[in-house]
């Protein structure tokens, strides 16, 4: 078995977290005035959009994860980091450009760090480092003092 050092473990477990806490994100629903250049923003799109822009971007397309690079008076242009199908699904994109007329935005939504979804993850992990702890620990809940164990063979 390779040797890992602690300071790789603990590398390996920042990894793990930044991961983990990735997931204490919400989305929440904002006001159209919040599109502006540089917002990463979730874009709803409405029927019509998902049917008209469905060549470019997938069937089954209800959302849009994208950084707004411009605002014009009837378009969006934005650099879109994914796509939402109708469960949730992200489908990574590339920052491609993508330019929408104003009306296929049904709704816009600003990603908000979620507390109760922080507080979960941090009590989890706390149980889960406490019994990681507890079973790599050795002798956590064995004695391994003289006179314990079974009794001598005669």
């Amino acid at each position: 078995m390779p040797y890992s050092s602690h300071g790789d473990t603990i590398r390996r477990l920042a990894l793990l977290l930044g991961l983990c806490a990735m997931g204490c994100v919400q989305y929440v629903p904002t006001s159209a005035d919040t599109i502006a250049p540089a917002r990463e923003l979730r874009i709803l799109l409405t029927e019509s959009a998902q049917a008209v822009l469905a060549p470019r971007i997938g069937v089954r397309v209800v959302a849009l994860e994208a950084t707004v690079d411009a605002v014009e008076a009837d378009s969006l242009r934005l650099r879109v980091r994914g796509t939402v199908d109708p469960i949730g699904i992200t489908t990574a994109w590339q920052g491609e450009t993508l330019v929408i007329p104003s009306s296929f935005v049904s709704g816009v939504r600003t990603r908000q760090l979620s507390r109760t979804r922080s507080w979960l993850f941090a009590a989890a992990l706390l149980g889960g480092g406490t019994a990681l702890a507890v079973t790599f620990s050795g002798d956590a809940f064995t004695s391994n003092r003289a006179g314990g164990g079974q009794a001598p063979a005669r």
